[in-house]
């Protein structure tokens, strides 16, 4: 019956996460042992039968479950590879210490910083509470550079010695966008312009660094602008998934903001110390207006010292040519910017509302998944109906009209029946009464005044 059936991507979602926490308990429990110097290999292993059952489930579809799904299958898919190893050279010390009829236990192997990593920043909060943070580690920095944005032992004691702290370090490190979200630049509809500079810009000097070198080196800052909903975060995501060899920092205001006299300025030195550690790095600022705005008298000193701060390493990340640190910042209000800010954002892109084709392409895109009856014809008509709409307007509208077929019925007939009839254009019509463009007509306007002084159009 329609009321008792069960989404299965929900089904899916439970068993990847239950495989997913029941595993790194195994794993902490290993790691407990390994630390205390008597290492249980049987608590890796069946760590790991735990994580292959969970990379094992099938995850079909797209939405925010499959996307869930999916992140934690890739997190034990990187967790398996280092935890194997872990379990390689612990049988490695055991063979030689029969081989070499050893009467003393060996030297406790140090602990390899990489697994122990990824259960502190991945595990559900409740099972983050018991893993020990502090182990120590001798892992050379090839093999932790493959670890999503965590730095080896040199690292972090290089980082302490330049006045960051432990607790700024993992503020940081929360900030890593991992490459799991499977978004490529392809499955990003419209704004050609922006995904060619970031090519231009990004992936394609870090494919062949020796032809982007004098003056076409890439420039290391880039500004992506426009209205709210029309794809400047979902970009960011693409960029990341193309390019998986580099650390991507997602950070915001409230990240290197703190209610702290001086705290806020350390918290930009820290975040460009770690970035010049672990490049090749991307650091993208989102709503960067909200902390870089146009300079005021009435603003605080803080904030005044926090801008100063930014500029002059945002510099600094910029005059070392072998330096691989680029800024790629977002804001819906380029105009508020500081006018410095702008110097360092030589290209500027605007990622305006989709236009007719695009519009079209989101409403099919977005129907894929369920029954409708729209032809061509009806799409191509939504397209004229949907003028200034946002890419989340129209995903808005998708869901309302989706729910009309469901608003028909009762209460009685909702839970018992399987299926109902599909999508039509008139639920289309009726949602556009209810789901409005979210963007001003004023706001498009002041923005398009702006690209014609400052910026280019996606």
């Amino acid at each position: 019956m329609f009321g008792n059936k069960v989404d299965p991507s929900v089904e899916s979602l439970a068993t990847v996460k239950n495989c997913y926490v029941t595993g790194f308990k195994f794993v902490n429990a290993g790691l407990a042992k390994d630390e205390a110097g008597t290492p249980d290999i049987a608590l890796y292993s069946q760590g790991i039968t735990e994580f292959r059952r969970g990379v094992g489930v099938v995850v079909n579809g797209n939405g925010t479950n499959q996307e869930e799904s999916r992140k934690m299958q890739e997190k034990m898919k990187k967790n398996i590879k280092f935890i194997e190893e872990r379990m390689r050279e612990l049988r490695t010390e055991n063979v030689k210490k029969i081989q070499n009829h050893e009467n003393t236990p060996p030297r406790r192997p140090p602990v390899a910083r990489n697994v122990n990593i990824n259960v502190n920043r991945n595990v559900n909060r409740n099972v983050n509470r018991h893993v020990n943070r502090n182990v120590n580690t001798n892992v050379n920095r090839n093999v932790n550079a493959n670890i999503n944005g965590q730095p080896d032992k040199s690292m972090v004691n290089k980082l302490k010695k330049c006045g960051i702290d432990n607790a700024m370090i993992e503020r940081i490190l929360d900030e890593v966008l991992e490459s799991t979200s499977g978004i490529k630049f392809e499955d990003v509809i419209g704004h050609q312009q922006a995904k060619s500079t970031l090519k231009e810009m990004l992936v394609l000097p870090a494919m062949r660094p020796d032809l982007f070198t004098g003056i076409r080196a890439p420039p290391k800052g880039l500004l992506l602008y426009g209205p709210p909903g029309n794809g400047k975060t979902l970009l960011a995501k693409a960029l990341a998934a193309e390019m998986p060899d580099a650390k991507f920092f997602n950070i915001s205001a409230s990240s290197l903001t703190s209610k702290w006299v001086g705290e806020g300025e350390k918290m930009v030195r820290a975040l460009f110390s770690i970035a010049r550690e672990m490049q090749p790095c991307i650091i993208f600022m989102d709503e960067v207006d909200s902390l870089l705005s146009s300079r005021s008298s009435n603003e605080g000193d803080a904030i005044k010292r926090l801008k100063t701060e930014f500029l002059v390493q945002f510099d600094g990340a910029g005059t070392n040519k072998e330096d691989k640190v680029t800024i790629v910042a977002a804001t819906n209000l380029p105009h508020e910017l500081d006018e410095a800010v702008l110097r360092r954002f030589p290209k500027r892109i605007m990622l305006p509302p989709p236009d007719d084709i695009a519009r079209q392409q989101l409403v099919s895109h977005s129907l894929k998944e369920v029954k409708h009856n729209l032809s061509a014809t009806n799409i191509a008509r939504l397209g004229d109906l949907t003028v200034g709409y946002s890419g989340s307007d129209l995903t808005q509208l998708v869901k309302e009209a989706a729910l009309a077929p469901i608003r028909e019925l009762s209460m009685s007939q909702v839970t018992r029946i399987d299926s109902f009839r599909p999508i039509t254009f008139e639920d289309f019509t009726q949602a556009t009464k209810i789901i409005r463009p979210s963007t001003s007509a004023e706001l498009l306007k002041q923005l398009d005044e702006w690209t014609n002084k400052y910026g280019a159009y996606s």
